[in-house]
Formats: structure tokens, C-alpha cells, sequence
């Protein structure tokens, strides 16, 4: 006889409803009937341990998570601040919601794997809060990342300086991850361009891989204005079109921050001449600063360069040149377990995981939970990190 398992059906529920699926839709996905599933949600019938299995499968869930009564609060899906808007209206799709809840589950166990470490908590964060000396607080970004910007001038393409930026940020015990490419939860970048996870410890930026390099480090440095300027989260969308009214107060600060950290006001005057061809020194000048044609088009109204109805002209055209380029992009095939590990938790995280492998404080159950991957990937993850492993993996 089928062994029953003792899982609460309260939890079964959660399982379900985390997913954003009605049970109708649960369970066309699973090829059961409503009934059957109502009957194991409601406990009146027990569940056999193989189709326990197949739900945590389906349901994106741990086995030993559906075993618990209480479910832990990082599982939770707790709606960050929306920055997106004046109204902090959160209106969050069911694939933001579950960037959401796995983000916070990797910051979680970063958090606890940090203080059992005994290190020290952030004391950075929140420093400059109250105060709105732009130029300060950009000097302050650059030193405290100790950023090159000769060396960012010399890279050949926007990907090798979104690496610069995201290891300087690492560097410095930020979590830099991104949200899964895969076509079910995929999130439309117009949606959001990046999200902060404030911690003293283990503070995580959630970038969104559908835009490109140079969008992305500038999200970057946004979402650390946040970091400095408030302690609250909160999900963010660069937009450069949309009015300083419209938008909350601190994100305004934030792209403002992130301008002056990226663009060099000296050397764009500099390189400018009112005879050149417009587009060609806009080209020109996002080229050698690895930033994007709007941040750079932005900076010369701030500047005087060009009026509002030029800007206006300029943010049309780039946009449009940009959704034609997301219209033809392709997802690349079939992905290499390890890479998209690395492409979604980074190397700070996944580093401390391995380490904690080694360490035998993290057993295949929790790797999975953080990472998403599974404990037979570990070996060609470590040799794509040249992160020795001692330790046996079966």
C-alpha cells in the first residue's frame, strides 16, 4: 500500500496559491482532476509521497518545505515598495512576485551564513540618508568602489563593463542577481529594471536581464543611491521619458545619483562642439563611457546642450531602436545548468554556498533553495568559478 505523508493541507494550499494558479489550473497542469486535488487541500483525503513529490516539483517547492505547518518567512512573498510611481502602487506580476520571493531566499540564508561567519553588519547603509548633495555623493560612490574609468573606457563592449561594475559591487558584500531568462518567468523589462532588498547584512540588487548592459549598470548604481539613501526596498523602472512628478521623490535622487556617477560632466563638455552631428557625438560618448545613448542624451539637457523638445525626439528614437532590438532577441537555446546559476545569484552567493558545502553547513536540499541548481552541478560549477572542491559530490 501507497505509504501517506503527513503534510498539512493548509500548505498544499500555499503551495498552490504561491504560484499564482486557481485550482482549476493546478490542476490541468498536473493531469488531476479538481476534485482530487480539493480532496488533499481540504485533508479530506491523504497524500501519497509520490504525488507529494510531483507538487513540490510543480509548485517550485522543496519536498521537506511542504512538511512544515509554518511556512518561513523568506518564502513569504512580501510586496516591496513600488518606487515605479508617486503613488508607491504596488502592481506586481506573478513573475515579479516570485523574482521576489526567490531573491529574498538567497538573501536569507546569505544573511545567516554571514553572521554565523561573524562578520560585522553594513554600517554604510543609510548614510547619506536625508541628504540631497548629488555631486557628494557620487564622488563618495566612485572612491568607495574604487572605480577606473580609464579601464572602463578600454573595454571592448558594454558586457565586459557590466562585469567591472558588478565585481566591484560584490566586492563590497552587495548580492548582485538577476531574475530567471526562462520563457515561463520571463518579466517584461518595461515592468521593472531593477529592485533593491535592503539588509545591514547582505543587501541584494535584482537586476532584469532583458535590458541591456549599459541600462543595467545604470540600474545598478541606482538601486545603491537606494542603498545610501534610505533603508526601505523597493522595485525600480528607468525610465527617461517619464516626469520627475510622476515618479517617487528618492527614485528622481537615485537616477540623478547614477547619472553623475557614470557620466563625467568635465569630459562630455569637453568632447563637445555645437557643429558636430548630434546623434554621432551621442554615439560617440555612450561608446566611450559605456552608459546608454538616453542617459547620455539626458545629460546634455541637464547640461544645456539641447532643449526638452530634442530630448523628447532623441528618448523616442532610442526607445524605438530598443524594442525593435528585445522584438529580435532570441534566448540562446538550451542553457548550461552552472552558467545560469552564475548569471542569477552571481559570484558572491555562489561562492558562499560552495564554501558552506565544503564547510558541511548546507546540505542538497537548502543548495537547491538558494541556488536552484542540484547537487550533481556542483563540480562543473566550482571549475567554472576555479573555486577548488575537496568535498565528494554524488
Amino acid at each position: 500500500m501507497a505509504k501517506i505523508v503527513p503534510i498539512d493541507p493548509a500548505t498544499l494550499r500555499w503551495a498552490r496559491e504561491q504560484m499564482g494558479l486557481s485550482l482549476q489550473q493546478a490542476a490541468d497542469k498536473m493531469k488531476w482532476s479538481v476534485e482530487q486535488l480539493g480532496a488533499w487541500e481540504s485533508g479530506a483525503q491523504g497524500i501519497k509521497l509520490s504525488d507529494a513529490r510531483k507538487l513540490a516539483e510543480k509548485y517550485k517547492v522543496s519536498l521537506q518545505l511542504l512538511y512544515l505547518k509554518t511556512i518561513p518567512d523568506e518564502w513569504q512573498v512580501e510586496k516591496p515598495k513600488d518606487f515605479r510611481r508617486a503613488d508607491n502602487r504596488e502592481d506586481y506580476s506573478y513573475q515579479l512576485c516570485m523574482a521576489i520571493r526567490d531573491a529574498r531566499i538567497r538573501q536569507s540564508w546569505m544573511r545567516e551564513y554571514l553572521k554565523e561567519e561573524n562578520e560585522k553588519s553594513l554600517d554604510w547603509i543609510g548614510s547619506f540618508s536625508g541628504q540631497n548633495n548629488i555631486t557628494r555623493i557620487a564622488d563618495w560612490i566612485l572612491k568607495w568602489l574604487d572605480i577606473d574609468r580609464q579601464k572602463i573606457a578600454d573595454f571592448t563592449d558594454d558586457k565586459q563593463t557590466l562585469s567591472y561594475w558588478i565585481e566591484k559591487f560584490e566586492d563590497r558584500r552587495i548580492i548582485v542577481s538577476t531574475n530567471s531568462t526562462h520563457s515561463a518567468h520571463k518579466i517584461a523589462h518595461a515592468e521593472y529594471s531593477g529592485l533593491v532588498l535592503y539588509d545591514d547584512y547582505a543587501p541584494l540588487i535584482l537586476l532584469n536581464p532583458t535590458d541591456s548592459p549599459a541600462r543595467r549598470i545604470f540600474t545598478l548604481v541606482h538601486e545603491l543611491a537606494h542603498l545610501l539613501l534610505d533603508d526601505s526596498s523597493g522595485v525600480s523602472q528607468i525610465d527617461f521619458k517619464q516626469q520627475d512628478a510622476m515618479y517617487d521623490p528618492v527614485e528622481t535622487m537615485c537616477n540623478r545619483v547614477a547619472s553623475k556617477v557614470l557620466i563625467n560632466d568635465g569630459y562630455l563638455q569637453s568632447q563637445w562642439n555645437d557643429n558636430d552631428n548630434l546623434e554621432e557625438t551621442i554615439h560617440a560618448l555612450a561608446s566611450n563611457l559605456k552608459i546608454s545613448h538616453s542617459a547620455i542624451a539626458v545629460k546634455l539637457k541637464e547640461l544645456g546642450f539641447i532643449d526638452q523638445t530634442r530630448l523628447d525626439a532623441l528618448l523616442d528614437e532610442y526607445q524605438r531602436l530598443y524594442l525593435e532590438t528585445l522584438e529580435n532577441r532570441t534566448d540562446g537555446g538550451r542553457t548550461v545548468p552552472d552558467k545560469n546559476v552564475l548569471d542569477r545569484c552571481g559570484k558572491l552567493l555562489t561562492q558562499s554556498v560552495l564554501t558552506a558545502y565544503e564547510q558541511g553547513s548546507i546540505n542538497a536540499t537548502e543548495i537547491y533553495d538558494v541556488l536552484g541548481i542540484k547537487l550533481k552541478h556542483l563540480g562543473n560549477l566550482s571549475n567554472r568559478l576555479q573555486f577548488p572542491m575537496h568535498k565528494w559530490i554524488a
